[in-house]
């Protein structure tokens, strides 16, 4: 078999561009830190390199889903705390004013206080996040949970089509559209049917936070400032309102007693049953916000299990396509050292002709 120039010159020719190809490939694994530059490369560990990089990304939602709700429930802890101080000041100033060397005006100027307080409390209900979202408004997080009629916060009530009033708790423990009556105090208003209304501030968004994992984000806030059942259901902001309108009220030693006044008696067993009830509303409040605690130590949790997982996720994932530096500078070496050598025999060959032996 004779073998022309031309051929063995495009044979040697093609071995060296193999050989520069494969240098050149191994150059550019090393310049990247990818062993795998194409799915061709090792189709095998391609289609698990696809599966390991989904699963990091899911555990990266897992964290970012993490971080929102603990920034949530920090909100709503500190909420509940500034909730507490409230009624705690509000419990002081009941105690204060539950003394005979108070009068009326002295009363009035504490039940002032007390509004104001009220007023604060409100706030921290109607509190919102960095992204506008109330913390307290459960499913419907874009709207206020509590609302004012009068002098009086209530909470929301909205009908199918999107109409907002204010609701107040009726003999069986439900809400009912509200209204003032002749003194002022919020009533049920039987023009409306309560059938229509539903309350703003009910339910909870359970955010997915590990593979089965889901934690709720925020309380609603008729599950945090209203709490008890049927007809013993109260509502925290309403009670800090009673005081007020208590202390508000004038005090006489006439018999029969007028209308619109009181005797001391009757003023010392409404502030004796307000301070046990403002016990069980900070009670109330201080087991709500340990439910909060409870939840953000569960996401610590979770996030040391994401952590965890991720960090073998990733070295999985870089033993499948990450290359070895070592041995691909050796590789490199040996590819470029065969290289030289074919392009110096190519060189020296291709210069030889029969006539040198010719004599």
């Amino acid at each position: 078999m004779r073998i022309s120039s031309s051929q063995w010159f495009r044979q040697s020719l093609g071995s060296m561009l193999d050989q520069q190809s494969a240098a050149a490939r191994t150059q550019e694994q090393l310049a990247s830190g990818k062993r795998l530059l194409k799915p061709s490369d090792d189709p095998v560990a391609s289609a698990r390199s696809l599966d390991l990089n989904r699963a990091i990304d899911r555990m990266d939602q897992y964290g970012r889903n993490s971080g929102q709700v603990a920034n949530r429930l920090h909100l709503q802890e500190s909420a509940m705390d500034s909730s507490i101080d409230v009624l705690q000041r509000v419990r002081e100033l009941t105690v204060q004013a539950n003394s005979g060397s108070q009068n009326d005006d002295t009363r009035g100027a504490i039940a002032t206080e007390i509004e104001q307080l009220r007023g604060s409390l409100l706030q921290q209900v109607n509190g919102q996040d960095g992204n506008g979202h109330f913390l307290f408004g459960g499913f419907r997080e874009d709207q206020a949970p509590y609302m004012t009629l009068g002098r009086h916060a209530l909470p929301a009530l909205q009908d199918a089509s999107g109409n907002r009033v204010p609701g107040v708790l009726i003999a069986d423990g439900s809400l009912a559209p509200a209204m003032l009556d002749v003194n002022g105090m919020p009533v049920q208003d039987t023009a409306l049917n309560a059938a229509d209304y539903t309350p703003v501030a009910t339910g909870q968004r359970q955010i997915t936070v590990g593979s089965s994992a889901q934690i709720a984000d925020s309380d609603p806030a008729l599950s945090i400032f209203q709490y008890g059942s049927g007809g013993s259901r109260r509502d925290i902001l309403a009670s800090v309102q009673a005081v007020a309108d208590a202390l508000r009220m004038p005090v006489t030693g006439t018999v029969p007693v007028p209308p619109g006044s009181q005797d001391a008696a009757t003023l010392a067993t409404t502030l004796s049953v307000t301070l046990t009830r403002l016990d069980a509303d900070i009670g109330q409040l201080s087991d709500m916000r340990t439910g909060v605690g409870a939840r953000l130590s569960q996401l610590d949790v979770q996030k040391d299990i994401q952590a965890e997982s991720t960090l073998q996720l990733k070295d999985t994932l870089s033993g499948l396509q990450d290359v070895d530096y070592a041995d691909a500078v050796a590789k490199l070496n040996q590819q470029l050292n065969g290289l030289q050598a074919a392009q110096q025999v190519f060189t020296k060959v291709q210069g030889m002709s029969l006539f040198d032996y010719l004599r």
